[in-house]
């Protein structure tokens, strides 16, 4: 179900045009970062839909081994360590995005700035202490970025702070 339409979300999202199969032009909106994170999430959002009611996920909480049980690595994005947590748990919906970096946003681990008329989050100064820091990256078309990073400290931080989240919310 949906394949066929995952499947030309995804030929979009790595900048090639579904009917030709040619890549698309430098400055077409299709090569736009945020344009492909949106395109990849959606793909992402009808894959792991549950094929019917008794496939449902449990709403995300934070499990007590979490700590123990996550797979570190020597960097990451904060995409990356939510997909981990997935993994390791998927009878549990995904946590958000959004809510993460709103709270580190709060913990003034990371800030908001415009680049280029768009948005754009940023570690903070303060964040190397926590294991957050922006690295210069380049895309697959050869343009530079700056990318939020979770080293392993990170890693292990954003995970402390989803427990946290997690137990007052109850």
């Amino acid at each position: 179900m949906l394949e066929k339409e995952i499947e030309v979300l995804k030929a979009l999202a790595n900048g090639v045009n579904y009917f030709t199969g040619e890549k698309c032009e430098d400055d077409s909106v299709l090569n736009d970062i945020n344009v492909v994170r949106t395109l990849y999430n959606v793909c992402d959002y009808l894959q792991n839909q549950p094929k019917n009611l008794k496939e449902k996920k449990d709403e995300f909480f934070c499990p007590d081994d979490i700590l123990e049980k996550f797979e570190y690595e020597n960097e990451m994005s904060l995409t990356g360590i939510i997909d981990k947590i997935s993994k390791t748990y998927p009878e549990l919906k995904k946590p958000k995005f959004s809510m993460i970096t709103n709270a580190l946003i709060e913990k003034e681990m990371l800030t908001k700035v415009m680049v280029n008329g768009s948005e754009r989050t940023r570690a903070t100064d303060s964040a190397k202490n926590f294991g957050i820091y922006n690295r210069q990256k380049t895309s697959i078309y050869g343009r530079p970025y700056l990318a939020v990073c979770y080293n392993q400290l990170g890693q292990k931080n954003v995970i402390t702070l989803l427990k946290n989240l997690f137990s007052a919310s109850k």
